[in-house]
């Protein structure tokens, strides 16, 4: 698997929503989960927009607990 600008370390999990790959941001050196989204829920009417603001959302929490 291949996502620009990003070095793919291997697969986390695997769920009905997709999956979820570890990765290497090339430009920054840090660590990252990439979600690749599963072809069937991209096909359901609004769900990449509630995924987006949902993402949106998510990006702004600042927490101890929260892995960025």
């Amino acid at each position: 698997m291949e996502f620009a600008g990003f070095e793919v370390l291997g697969r986390v999990a695997e769920g009905s929503s997709g999956v979820v790959w570890q990765a290497r941001q090339v430009a920054l050196g840090r660590l990252v989960a990439i979600k690749e989204l599963s072809p069937a829920l991209l096909a359901v009417p609004g769900f990449l927009e509630r995924f987006r603001a949902e993402a949106q959302v998510l990006s702004g929490l600042d927490d101890r607990h929260v892995v960025r």
